[in-house]
């Protein structure tokens, strides 16, 4: 959701939009291994490590990057986006 708003609202920083795809690929995957059986707990670790090094990145780059980008405005109607489509899961 937040990928396509960005890119139509502000101007997107590549390289912070790939590595968000791409984390976000790897924390898929990951959590898809640990649902499928018995996990070992060092890939229960992997995880919690990826999953904590990738909030991170979003909270201490990506967000504010987001933030300048988009500005008030932009970022008002991001809200009302993530809003709409939150109603529509919950519908």
């Amino acid at each position: 959701m937040l990928l396509p708003h960005w890119a139509v609202l502000g101007t997107v920083h590549a390289e912070a939009a790939a590595r968000l795809a791409r984390e976000h690929l790897q924390l898929r995957s990951a959590a898809l291994r640990v649902a499928q059986g018995t996990p070992s707990l060092a890939l229960v670790r992997q995880l919690g490590g990826q999953l904590a090094a990738h909030v991170r990145f979003e909270e201490r780059e990506l967000f504010p990057l987001i933030e300048a980008s988009l500005g008030p405005a932009g970022l008002e109607r991001l809200a009302r986006a993530v809003a709409d489509a939150e109603e529509e899961l919950h519908a």
